[in-house]
């Protein structure tokens, strides 16, 4: 599991998802992943790899760096 900080990389991905304003199904649709597998991600199951991290990112319209805070 990613720690970013206090929070893990899943905690801060849904944190950003939740303040844009977007359903899991948006960014599943903008990033071609699988609801399972975000969800996954969003519980900390799985650690997505640096290539699927990004996606996710740009598809939350966030940098890298707002993982951090």
């Amino acid at each position: 599991m990613i720690a970013t900080g206090e929070k893990t990389l899943g905690e801060m991905l849904r944190y950003h998802i939740e303040a844009k304003g977007f359903k899991q199904a948006d960014i599943c649709r903008k990033t071609g992943l699988s609801p399972s597998r975000l969800c996954n991600y969003l519980k900390d199951a799985r650690e997505p790899d640096w290539k699927t991290l990004c996606k996710i990112v740009d598809a939350i319209r966030i940098t890298l760096n707002d993982l951090r805070d």
